[in-house]
């Protein structure tokens, strides 16, 4: 039997009052936080904590009070107030509940034990704590248990999908695996209980569930962000990615060979599909054959997008790989704008020739350099950007200069082999020349290859370098083309809204990485993509806690937080009194300042969980 220390359920409403103290010829003003109580002789006001001389207009007082009371409830929202109210509130909120706490546990436990055997206090049954206790607070947060319930989950499924979420989130594995983790983790906890016996087939099925209500989920998810946040959805981006198998996949007829993003072209995969707002928030995902070819996904994708997005004004932002003319006039057909690269090669096309001195800035860094320049002209409906980027630029030298130092060295061996004799047969020697120029595609077109008589009657094998070819490809280094039909923007806000798709290429970086999406185990098609339904919806945790620290001024990854709030746990703590009875106290560690400081940022309490007696 458990009994519950925690802090008193506080009555409704919470202000504050200011109160006046004159001494001598001066007065000095005082601020209380007090609450109102029915009392057998009337309701009157109990005073809470005392606030100092409190430096906040009194306009904001009752926020700031209704803040407090929120993270004493642990029903705490995302921030709507200032930034200098929200953290009074939670320091205000920290103390009361350490006050209490500490009454609650001397009362508990000094006033029965007495005396206890110091050398045989002990703590036993600690578990990991920071990094789900922030998992379980954003899943709150953007709503996930109000918005399952209102597809038919009960209160179960909902913890279950909360722990293949979260699990995902802190620490992906397999099912099998998550009901590990769940067993080592103060998650349970935090969700105050209801889920004994978990086992892998519980969230096998919760999974399935998940899959069936897929599209409700984003659709749901989206509109509490929009909410949330106050999103822009006037530019959403578009980009594409593919996961791999571990196994034959054989009863997944999406399982393909094709393009591998992994570099492991020797096993199945698919191809996921993503469109996120300017913000990075996920609006939209597609799961689809591994070999389907990237122009060829549009269309799935537009149709999944008119629904989410409540924005009829919007631009796509693409890469080259989507950007072909049948492509962008189905855009414009939708009513539609877009922002794309062109290939490569169709540089020549938009930019036969380059002013050098028409470039302008596009970004300079923080010592003023410009890091990004470009150009722009107007080509009837659209408009044509060539950007230069001095990293790119840098880029593409040293991979061209690898590549050509390499054909070099196998064009002077096959010159070798000819001269000795070792290779005579002409068709054999043809042969080999055309797997040379195969094998080095990027730059074999800049080398004249000829085989020819020689003086003493030989075939000789030459190479030489065209070197004007060269000059042209080093003095296009680093450039590409953007182009769009938005002909209100300028050159500089064409360039910063194409780049944000380092966002998409972000987001897949997590999913592979720090959320477990690749690569994937299972074999039956909808579990696959339940697989990576349940990473998604991890993202989404992940992008919200990210987004809130950035506001804040941290930069840090979810990785690294959840490395550094992995060190705050939950214990027993045992004592041995004096009269033989032996008391045990649930609590968490206090929280280490870098703790304390992650916590701030995020709005929460930096005592996750009260402390209880156990008996």
């Amino acid at each position: 039997m458990l009994d519950f220390l925690t802090p008193p359920c506080y009555h409704v409403p919470m202000f504050i009052k200011q109160t006046h103290l004159k001494r001598g010829n001066r007065t000095y003003t005082y601020h209380r936080l007090v609450e109102s109580v029915r009392t057998p002789k009337g309701p009157r006001q109990r005073l809470v904590m005392s606030l100092g001389t409190l430096q906040v207009p009194k306009s904001e007082w009752p926020l700031l009070a209704e803040r407090i009371e929120e993270f004493l409830r642990r029903q705490e929202s995302l921030p709507f107030g200032s930034y200098e109210v929200d953290g009074l509130a939670r320091e205000f909120a920290d103390r009361i509940e350490r006050k209490q706490l500490r009454k609650q546990t001397e009362a508990s436990v000094s006033g029965e034990v007495g005396e206890v055997y110091v050398e045989e206090s002990e703590t036993d049954h600690c578990r990991e704590m920071g990094p789900e206790y922030v998992g379980h607070s954003f899943w709150k947060r953007l709503g996930m248990d109000s918005l399952l319930k209102g597809l038919e989950f009960t209160e179960k499924q909902c913890r279950l999908s909360e722990v293949q979420v979260v699990g995902r989130l802190v620490s992906p594995r397999s099912e099998l695996g998550t009901v590990g983790w769940f067993e080592r983790t103060a998650l349970g906890e935090l969700m105050g209980g209801g889920l004994k016996g978990l086992n892998e087939d519980l969230l096998y099925r919760i999974s399935d569930k998940l899959y069936k209500k897929r599209e409700e989920i984003e659709v749901g998810m989206a509109q509490r962000e929009r909410e949330l946040f106050s999103l822009d959805e006037s530019i959403v981006l578009y980009d594409l990615t593919s996961t791999y198998f571990e196994g034959l996949a054989e009863g997944n007829e999406k399982a393909a060979y094709g393009y591998s993003r992994d570099h492991r072209s020797d096993q199945k995969q698919v191809v996921v599909g993503l469109v996120l707002d300017r913000e990075g928030f996920p609006k939209a995902h597609t799961v689809l054959k591994g070999n389907k070819r990237d122009p060829e996904t549009l269309v799935g994708i537009l149709d999944i997008l008119e629904k989410r997005v409540e924005e009829k004004r919007v631009t796509v932002v693409m890469d080259r790989g989507l950007a072909t003319e049948k492509n962008l006039e189905i855009v414009r057909g939708r009513g539609y704008t877009y922002i794309v690269a062109t290939r490569q090669k169709e540089r020549g096309k938009w930019f036969p020739e380059i002013e050098k001195d028409q470039f302008v800035a596009l970004r300079e860094n923080k010592t003023g350099e410009v890091e990004v320049e470009g150009q722009v002209r107007r080509c009837g409906d659209e408009v044509v950007v060539l950007c230069h980027s001095k990293r790119r630029e840098a880029k593409e030298q040293a991979i061209r200069e690898r590549f050509q130092g390499r054909f070099e060295e196998d064009a002077e061996k096959l010159r070798t082999r000819v001269e000795s004799g070792r290779l005579k047969d002409e068709k054999k020697i043809h042969e080999a020349i055309g797997r040379l120029r195969e094998r080095y595609p990027r730059v074999s077109r800049y080398y004249e290859l000829e085989l020819k008589e020689g003086e003493s009657g030989r075939r000789e094998f030459h190479w030489a370098v065209k070197k004007e070819d060269v000059q042209k490809e080093e003095d296009r280094d680093g450039m590409y083309v953007l182009r769009t039909n938005r002909v209100d923007l300028s050159d500089r806000e064409i360039w910063s809204l194409y780049v944000m798709l380092t966002r998409v290429e972000n987001s897949f970086r997590y999913l592979k990485s720090t959320l477990g999406i690749r690569p994937v185990f299972h074999q039956k098609a909808h579990r696959v993509e339940s697989h990576i339904l349940i990473s998604i919806l991890a993202y989404h945790l992940l992008h919200a806690i990210e987004k809130q620290l950035q506001e804040h001024g941290d930069t840090r990854s979810w990785a690294t937080i959840r490395d550094v709030l992995s060190t705050h746990a939950v214990v027993t703590i045992v004592h041995k009194g004096t009269n033989g009875k032996v008391y045990k106290i649930r609590k968490a560690t206090k929280a280490e300042p870098v703790h304390e400081e992650i916590y701030k940022k995020l709005g929460l309490s930096s005592i996750p969980i009260g402390a209880r007696k156990q008996t």
